[in-house]
C-alpha cells in the first residue's frame, strides 16, 4: 500500500511537471499580441452592446490600458528579479553587444511554456533585453529600475478599475474622473522624467540612432501619448460630472 501511494505521488509529480513544462504553441510577440487584441475587442465589445455605440476614445484607452495591464506584471518582475535582470544583462552584453535586434527576435519568437505565464523570471528577460539598449534597468540604483517597478505597484489596480469605469458605472464619475487623472499624470510625468533622465546622462551614445528611435523614443513614445489623452479624458470625466465623452 505505501509503495502504491509512493508510486502514485511520483506519477502525479511527473505529470504536473510535463504539464507546465509543455509549449503552447506561441511564442512571445505571439502571445502578447493575442492577449492584447483578445483584451482590447472584449473590453470594446462589452461597451459598445452595453451603451450600443461604438466610440474611439474609449477603444484607444481600453488598448493601452490593456497594455498597461501586461506592463504592470512585467514591471513586478523588474522589482523581484533585478538579479538575475543585471546578471543576464552582462551575458547579453558579451554576446549581442553591436548586434542588438538579434537579442530581441531571439528573445521575441522564444516559445512560451505554461508555466512561463505567470513566472516573474521568464518575463523579467523583457527588461534583460531592454537593458541592451538603456543599462539603468539592470541597475536597481537607477531611476529607470525605480519608475517601472513604482508604475507596476501603482497604476496596476487603477487601471484595472478605469478600464472597467469607462463601460460601467462603479464609481460616480467625479471619482473615476479622479483616479484617471492621478494614473494618467503619474504615466506621463514619469515618461517624460525618464527620457530626461536618458538624455542628460547621454546614454543614447552607447546605441544606434535607429535603435534610439525605436527602443527609447517609440516604445515609451506609447505611453507618453495615450497618457496624455487619457488625462484629457480624466479632465472632461471631471468638468461635465458625467461619463458623456465615453458614450458619444
Amino acid at each position: 500500500m505505501l509503495l502504491h501511494k509512493k508510486t502514485t505521488w511520483i506519477m502525479s509529480r511527473l505529470a504536473i511537471q510535463v504539464f507546465f513544462h509543455k509549449e503552447i504553441g506561441l511564442n512571445v510577440w505571439q502571445l502578447v499580441s493575442l492577449c492584447l487584441v483578445v483584451g482590447t475587442l472584449l473590453a470594446v465589445v462589452v461597451h459598445s452592446v452595453v451603451h450600443e455605440t461604438f466610440n474611439w476614445l474609449q477603444a484607444v484607452l481600453a488598448f493601452f490600458l490593456v497594455l498597461n495591464l501586461l506592463n504592470c506584471f512585467w514591471e513586478l518582475s523588474l522589482f523581484i528579479r533585478i538579479n538575475y535582470i543585471n546578471k543576464k544583462h552582462n551575458e547579453n552584453l558579451k554576446t549581442f553587444r553591436g548586434n542588438e535586434g538579434a537579442l530581441v527576435s531571439e528573445f521575441l519568437t522564444h516559445p512560451v511554456r505554461r508555466k512561463d505565464l505567470v513566472s516573474f523570471t521568464f518575463w523579467a528577460d523583457v527588461w534583460s533585453v531592454y537593458a541592451i539598449f538603456d543599462d539603468s534597468y539592470a541597475d536597481k540604483r537607477s531611476f529607470g529600475y525605480f519608475v517601472d517597478s513604482g508604475n507596476g505597484m501603482t497604476t496596476l489596480v487603477s487601471s484595472a478599475i478605469f478600464l472597467v469605469g469607462m463601460t460601467f458605472p462603479i464609481f460616480p464619475p467625479v471619482v473615476l474622473g479622479i483616479i484617471g487623472l492621478i494614473l494618467f499624470h503619474q504615466m506621463t510625468y514619469g515618461t517624460a522624467v525618464y527620457w530626461l533622465s536618458f538624455m542628460v546622462n547621454k546614454r543614447y551614445k552607447l546605441i544606434s540612432f535607429k535603435d534610439f528611435m525605436i527602443y527609447i523614443v517609440g516604445s515609451n513614445g506609447v505611453w507618453f501619448a495615450c497618457s496624455l489623452l487619457g488625462a484629457f479624458a480624466a479632465v472632461q470625466v471631471l468638468l461635465a460630472g458625467s461619463m458623456d465623452i465615453f458614450v458619444q
